[in-house]
Formats: C-alpha cells, structure tokens, sequence
C-alpha cells in the first residue's frame, strides 16, 4: 500500500528495482498481477487506440495505394506481444526484480506462428483491426529475407516489440546499412510500408532493382 495505514484503495505492485529506481504499477480494478498482465497484453480491448505511425501509413496508403487495394491479400500482420520469460521476470509475483519483460522477438528466429488473436493485425479481425491492409514488416520476416533488400540509408521501424525496460518500449528496427537492431520508441524513426499480393497479381514486368522495379498486373 505504501502506506502505514491498515486499508488503502489502492496497492502498488513493483516489478523492476535497480537503485534508488522503482518502477510499479497499480493494481486498481485489477484483483492481482496475472490478470493486470492479462488486461495489459492479451485482453480482448487492448488494441483501443491507434498509434502515430498507424495513422503514417494509412495517410500513405490513401496516395499511394488505394486504388490498388484489388491487388493485395487481407494478410495478418503479427505484431508478437506474447511473452517468453513470464515465470522469470518481475511482472510474475514470483519473478525477479532485475528481469525484464522480454517478447517472443527478443531473440532474432524465424518462427512465423501469431498465437494471440489480438496480435494478429488484418482489416477483417475486430480485435485487431486494420484501416487498410498494409503494416509493417515483423522481426521474423526479416529474418527470413535478410540481405541487402532491407538497406534504404535511413533508420525506419519494425513491427515487432523486444523488450519492456523499467519505463520504456524497446522496438525492433533497421539501421541505414540494413542490420536488425532495436530502439526505445521514444525516437523518432522512419517507415517502411509493407503490403501482400493476391493470388491473381503478377509480375509483368522488370527485375525488381531500384532502377528497374517490379510492375504488377492482375
């Protein structure tokens, strides 16, 4: 409670500690740690707000785009906020107080499953809902293509979390000369579009260079 008081109204629950830092949440209207974790994660309404760099791409979409929404499959983008050290870390009451939360893309894999349905990202599922069908690329698919196609010069965002530091959001991105890294989301990075073919689209044309792009026709 922090408090010398018997009752309070509201209990603190602290899961990271280093010096003099404490960091905590409330356990409010939540009656213990395992459903705040629930609510904060899994919970059917956690995807209430769009972020800044939703409302990026769709601006681009809208240019760019719309008049080829034909050509592209409602795909899932998986945005993983599953967690791979929840028994370890400090949001588990039996954890430690110096682990952080770290996400199924810690780690650089090529596993491709999205188990929680609110992480699975398409315009046609409510629980995560998309304006149009265009996200960013995951940790996982870059893993799966990595080479020179990741390069553009400039910082740009992934679409996959890393870990949860005392205060702060660590993201994956790429660096200018196209390496995986990650990054704490108070920075201000740039975006890289990604969308899916439908089945009926086609290459008509080009080699898929800078100079010579892809030309797609259904």
């Amino acid at each position: 409670c922090n408090t010398t008081s018997s009752t309070c109204t509201k209990v603190r629950y602290y899961y990271y500690s280093s010096g003099s830092s404490n960091y905590y949440i409330e356990l409010d209207e939540e009656a213990n740690i395992e459903e705040a974790i629930n609510n904060m994660l899994y919970n059917d309404n956690v995807n209430r707000y769009n972020s800044s760099i939703k409302g990026i791409i769709d601006a681009w979409y809208r240019e760019n785009m719309l008049n080829k929404t034909n050509m592209l499959e409602d795909t899932v983008f998986c945005n993983a906020r599953n967690m791979i050290n929840q028994s370890t870390n400090g949001w588990n009451k039996d954890g430690s107080l110096t682990t952080y939360m770290n996400f199924k893309n810690y780690t650089s894999n090529n596993d491709l499953s999205c188990t929680n349905v609110t992480d699975q990202f398409a315009v046609e599922n409510n629980k995560a809902k998309l304006t149009y069908p265009v996200s960013l690329i995951n940790n996982e698919e870059w893993y799966n293509i990595y080479n020179n196609s990741l390069k553009t010069g400039a910082y740009y965002w992934g679409l996959s979390p890393r870990y949860f530091d005392d205060n702060d959001a660590i993201v994956r991105g790429v660096i200018p000369v196209g390496t995986l890294y990650y990054y704490s989301a108070y920075n201000s990075y740039g975006s890289r579009p990604a969308v899916s073919l439908s089945t009926g689209a086609v290459i008509s044309s080009g080699s898929g260079t800078e100079s010579d792009p892809f030309i797609i026709s259904e």
